[in-house]
């Protein structure tokens, strides 16, 4: 009797209820990233890594193909000062934050600082790097439509590129860090339209603060499929940044699982 007791007892304590709207979840698992591995993902990062994440159990695990579901841009420090880069929109407490480790990504709030600590409470991480010197791709996309709205110092880096010169990379997050504060408060796309910036997903905000080096880094929207494939349309997904020359610096072990079942490493 004690045993089933216990046992009893024990599922209640693994049962959530939400008051609004009403439901009742039974849930034994936990996130997988736990203590050790959050301090080792902290020890390694650097500001300008891009970040991919992914959850277990959540529908956009399924709506989204690919391991990952979520890809942000990890900024490092963010002071007080740094607010005047920030449009008025995004200075609200909900949009922008200072701190040490400063995630920013765009979800349904829309595009936000967060503490990576909060941005690590998942089950799945890569983390992205890219190299210290940047260098065209044999064979680079061609220009982006909306090129020539483009600040001109991005313009100048692109084209740089172009002319296949080679770009220290911290010449590069000098420009695409106050680009990223700049979309603080944009409100998130929810219909993935990567034609329009007025709203920004979470790959198209990365893509939008590195579109400067695309001739290095090479990630444009492509035909992908989702709910299951009952929709199609072009976009990026999380999963692009993976075949890029980017140097995956880091994956948390129940990613890495998942990525060599799926035979993409």
């Amino acid at each position: 009797m004690s045993k089933l007791y216990d046992d009893f007892v024990t599922v209640l304590g693994q049962i959530k209820l939400f008051r609004w709207p009403f439901w009742v979840v039974y849930d034994p698992g936990a996130y997988k990233i736990r203590g050790p591995e959050i301090r080792e993902i902290r020890g390694l990062i650097r500001p300008g890594d891009i970040l991919l994440r992914r959850y277990d159990g959540y529908l956009d695990s399924h709506i989204i193909t690919g391991t990952f579901s979520h890809a942000a841009l990890y900024l490092g420090p963010v002071d007080p000062s740094d607010e005047v880069a920030v449009p008025p929109v995004g200075r609200r407490s909900v949009f922008f934050s200072s701190g040490p480790e400063q995630v920013a990504h765009s979800t349904a709030e829309g595009v936000h600082l967060e503490d990576i600590l909060t941005f690590l409470q998942c089950d799945g991480v890569a983390v992205l790097r890219f190299p210290r010197e940047l260098t065209r791709l044999p064979a680079p996309p061609p220009r982006p439509a909306d090129f020539a709205t483009w600040h001109p110092d991005e313009r100048a880096m692109y084209s740089r590129l172009e002319a296949g010169e080679n770009i220290p990379f911290q010449q590069v997050l000098d420009l695409v860090r106050p680009l990223s504060l700049g979309q603080m408060g944009t409100p998130y796309d929810f219909s993935f339209d990567f034609t329009k910036g007025n709203r920004l997903s979470c790959t198209k905000f990365v893509a939008h603060c590195y579109r400067c080096v695309l001739p290095a880094l090479g990630v444009v929207p492509t035909l992908k499929s989702f709910l299951l494939g009952l929709r199609h349309k072009l976009a990026i997904v999380p999963d692009d940044f993976l075949e890029t020359d980017l140097a995956r610096e880091h994956f948390t072990p129940s990613a890495l699982e998942l990525l060599k079942q799926a035979r993409t490493i």
